[in-house]
């Protein structure tokens, strides 16, 4: 073997070990040569690992096992077998490289992100019984914090952050694992980085005008927002009343916009409904979500005097029926903050800060 072609630097980890905390030992580190699979690029991955596996050549070395993994810079591999080459003084591995995107990982409670690589499966795999769309994101084990997949951890990849519900069952195998999450409606309000680094040498006017510039959005965008989900049949002030505003402080100069999940009373919205039995006694009950008719939780009795909405449940044995407790503008929410509207929102807010910033000049 041509120690030329061994040009990069890799460090060797074991298969993972621990109950409690697991870890990857070092196995030790090796120069190594990487030939790319031709097809990389071409055809559409499935999952975090690469379609194609790359062919890895070091020196002979014994302690080099299937299910090991080694990382080259940023890069990560999973080996998938390993011979003896002809010389029998070489190693031919062949691994399936990691190509999830670049996301940050926080762990419920907590504030500080850790970077991790993952990828988003399956998209609108399953809807509860909110009607709300669920997602399964694949994750690479060793950059994650532990305790990991715990109900309430957040995940943000490419700009949009995902709540987790907890790990899918028998995903998990020992190396990467999926999760179970649902997108987060929020809107945060920032994103001034690139005006803010164009006028570094006033430092306090910045300041002053990025929070009152983010404040100023965040009170606009909550009336807009209000203003679209009374569409859907609620008044606009019910809607706003729903919609909690966090301002951004001197400390924290980040607004962010999120529904609550309290349950709106369903005598406050317009619905709709539709027979679902033979006998004319159950219907199930619709709501406008986006223009379009969305159905949600509860039904009524269309042949009863008072056309409340109930919901059966089930309690000691025993089938249950009570008033349903109303219905939240979560999904509303969502549908209202599209990536067109959070475009907007950005173009409006550099707008603001140019505005503010020139007030603060002034004074």
């Amino acid at each position: 073997m041509q120690a030329g072609k061994l040009k990069d630097r890799v460090t060797l980890y074991g298969a993972r070990t621990g109950e409690n905390e697991p870890s990857w030992p070092v196995v030790g580190t090796a120069w190594a040569g990487f030939q790319e699979p031709r097809s990389v690029g071409r055809a559409e991955p499935s999952g975090i690992r690469a379609v194609d596996s790359t062919f890895v050549r070091m020196r002979y070395r014994p302690d080099v096992e299937q299910g090991q993994l080694i990382q080259r810079g940023a890069d990560w591999y999973i080996i998938e077998s390993v011979e003896p080459g002809q010389s029998r003084s070489e190693l031919a591995i062949s691994a399936r490289r990691i190509i999830g995107h670049a996301a940050q990982y926080r762990q419920k409670s907590e504030v500080v992100d850790v970077p991790v690589l993952a990828f988003l499966t399956r998209e609108n795999i399953y809807v509860g019984p909110m009607n709300e769309p669920r997602y399964q994101i694949e994750l690479f084990q060793p950059q994650l914090p532990y305790p990991w997949g715990r109900r309430g951890d957040q995940i943000t990849t490419r700009g949009v952050t995902y709540v987790v519900d907890g790990v899918v069952e028998g995903s998990d195998d020992g190396v990467t694992l999926r999760v179970m999450a649902r997108r987060q409606p929020a809107i945060q309000l920032d994103g001034l980085e690139s005006v803010l680094e164009s006028l570094e040498d006033q430092p306090q006017a910045i300041r002053r005008a990025s929070r009152a510039a983010i404040n100023d959005q965040g009170r606009e965008s909550k009336r807009e927002l209000a203003e679209i989900i009374s569409r859907d049949g609620i008044s606009r002030a019910k809607a706003g009343g729903q919609i909690g505003l966090r301002r951004a402080t001197s400390k924290q100069p980040i607004a962010v916009l999120a529904p609550t999940s309290r349950r709106i009373p369903f005598r406050y919205w317009k619905t709709t409904t539709r027979t679902t039995d033979s006998t004319g006694t159950r219907a199930s009950v619709w709501i406008r979500k986006g223009g379009q008719l969305m159905r949600v939780w509860g039904f009524v009795n269309p042949k009863a005097k008072k056309r409340t909405i109930l919901t059966r449940h089930r309690k000691a044995g025993e089938d249950r029926i009570k008033p349903a407790a109303g219905h939240s503008i979560k999904l509303h929410f969502q549908a209202a903050a599209d990536d067109q509207f959070r475009k907007s929102v950005g173009e409006s807010l550099s707008d603001k800060f140019i505005r503010r910033y020139n007030e603060q000049l002034k004074k």
